[in-house]
């Protein structure tokens, strides 16, 4: 006698798959699932339709498009996260007493390869750059979350953290003794240890506790006591955040938290457009989003200022900004260090436009004209070391300043002249930090970093340029925190 399927379960299975395509019908969308974007519809014709692997993605599609499909994802994740205590994600690491982490964090510890350049070296440079400059304000590095509650972290994951806050430590100690650097780390850290967190438990960002110092940190060092003069407090009333990693999860999850906010306008408020502010989500959450008292902190404590992301920095989009800037504000995840050592280059580039410092020489090339010692390009380009006036090696970073001279223009219609500036390294040395890649101006120069203890006689400069190009004698900038600017 043949089985037959039981009403009631017949019933379930005709509603699974009813039930989302009357919601359709009826006008209900679904909206983004897990924080992204829905998959895209392949491309339908001739060649696509014979391939097989055109209909999963067509599965893809039509699933992240399904009405209610979120509430199944929620309940998956409850059941993960509530029940197994296991990530529904693999974006989210889910670590002691239900805290969630965000795997990259760990990303500049998993299979990183050997760095090109020294990350620590890299925002060295940069905070020494912006005091260089004449302008006040500086680097500041905002700690993983993985290091700062490391306590929650689960043990699967303890020698990438161990690794993370090894290389965070080398970077705040640095940027603690170093002018430019602001030590956010410092004062986070006796936040920390009296007993409080930092970081919001179900989010990447900061607490209240946490963007408080942030904002405090920051406006003081754009100007000593700006903070408590625009009445920097916390909120009294608490806020209840909704977590990004709780979405990546499915799990809808809130943390309450007080917020940072100021009571007013500074007496003898900055010039607008006097201030650039550079940052991720940590500075956007603490300075941009609407306070408990109403307008954000940026609105109030700096109104007419202008911000930019770190990806405009190394876009090169954000160099009118602070080119026209009296400070400069730089804040960085502390996950991007290893990236940070391919775009500080703008930073550094863009301040030292108003730094001079004595004269060097170019080592012996043939490239050498006159009693100047300036160096005439061909078109091959040149291969050179410098001899700076302070020695071969100092305690202190330096920068070279390269000017150019004479740029020839480029032939009508065609992209305009560059000066391209290279290194030649040693087998295991690593290339200098932040160094300018081309400088298009005839008048501006570039600039290669020196870290502290790094040999000159060891750089070798490689410049590109077309014939007839003429570069300067090598300039000295000393990074010892004073003003460099013309």
């Amino acid at each position: 006698m043949r089985r037959r399927l039981p009403s009631i379960a017949a019933a379930w299975l005709l509603l699974l798959v009813a039930l989302p395509a009357l919601a359709y019908l009826f006008g209900v969308r679904q909206p983004l699932l897990l924080n992204r974007e829905p998959a895209p519809f392949p491309a339908v014709n001739r060649s696509s339709l014979p391939n097989k692997a055109i209909y999963p993605r067509f599965d893809a599609a039509i699933l992240d498009r399904l009405p209610l499909r979120q509430y199944a994802l929620q309940f998956r994740g409850l059941v993960a996260v509530r029940l197994f205590a296991h990530s529904s994600n693999d974006a989210v690491v889910i670590g002691k007493h239900g805290w969630q982490f965000y795997r990259q964090e760990l990303r500049a510890c998993e299979d990183a390869p050997p760095d090109v350049t020294d990350p620590v070296d890299a925002a060295d440079s940069v905070a020494r750059s912006i005091v260089a400059s004449g302008r006040t304000g500086g680097l500041v590095i905002a700690g993983s979350k993985v290091v700062a509650e490391r306590a929650n972290t689960p043990a699967s994951i303890k020698p990438q953290v161990d690794c993370v806050a090894a290389l965070e430590r080398a970077v705040h100690d640095r940027l603690a003794d170093a002018p430019g650097g602001i030590d956010l780390e410092g004062r986070l850290g006796a936040i920390r240890r009296a007993g409080n967190d930092t970081f919001l438990k179900h989010d990447t960002h900061w607490n209240g506790l946490g963007r408080e110092e942030f904002v405090r940190a920051t406006l003081d060092a754009i100007r000593p006591g700006l903070a408590d003069a625009a009445g920097l407090t916390l909120s009294k009333e608490k806020v209840r955040h909704a977590g990004d990693l709780g979405k990546l999860l499915g799990v809808p999850e809130r943390d309450a938290t007080a917020l940072p906010q100021v009571a007013r306008t500074p007496a003898h408020a900055l010039a607008p457009g006097t201030v650039a502010l550079v940052g991720d989500s940590q500075f956007e959450e603490a300075y941009q989003a609407p306070a408990p008292n109403g307008p954000s902190i940026q609105a109030r404590a700096l109104p007419g200022q202008r911000s930019c992301t770190v990806n405009a920095v190394e876009a090169g989009t954000c160099d009118a900004l602070m080119r026209g800037s009296r400070a400069v504000i730089q804040e960085m995840v502390g996950r991007g260090l290893r990236d940070f050592t391919n775009g500080c280059w703008r930073t550094v580039s863009v301040m030292g436009e108003t730094m001079r410092g004595p004269a060097g020489r170019w080592q012996a090339a043939p490239e050498i004209q006159g009693a100047g010692g300036t160096l005439a390009l061909g078109a091959a380009g040149v291969i050179v070391k410098a001899t700076l006036p302070g020695g071969d090696v100092s305690k202190t970073p330096r920068l070279i300043r390269i000017p150019i001279q004479t740029l020839p223009p480029a032939p009508a219609g065609q992209p305009a002249s560059v000066v391209g500036l290279g290194e030649v390294t040693e087998s295991g040395d690593q290339v200098t930090p932040c160094n300018s890649q081309t400088q298009s101006v005839q008048g501006r120069a570039l600039i290669i970093t020196v870290p502290a203890g790094r040999k000159v006689s060891d750089l070798k400069i490689v410049l590109t340029a077309p014939a007839g190009t003429v570069i300067g004698r090598p300039q000295e900038i000393v990074l010892d925190g004073h003003d460099a600017s013309r």
